[in-house]
């Protein structure tokens, strides 16, 4: 068995994006365990503030043009 020195955990998705991992395996999980067909786009409550929200947000409120 190899000996690690480091262990990286990116539960934000900085360095790589999982989103979509996410999304599939929960989609996958509810169809195998409750049966129920569920699209991604109304499971995107589960990754937090959303994207688009949140560079307009951010957008809005920094870089306003004057």
């Amino acid at each position: 068995m190899p000996k690690y020195d480091h262990v990286i955990f990116d539960v934000d998705g900085t360095l790589i994006d999982t989103e979509k991992a996410v999304m599939y395996s929960l989609q996958k999980m509810l169809k195998i365990d409750y049966n129920r067909e569920v699209q991604l786009s109304d499971l995107n409550f589960v990754l937090g503030i959303a994207r688009d929200f949140c560079i307009a947000s951010t957008w809005n409120h920094r870089y306003r043009p004057s």
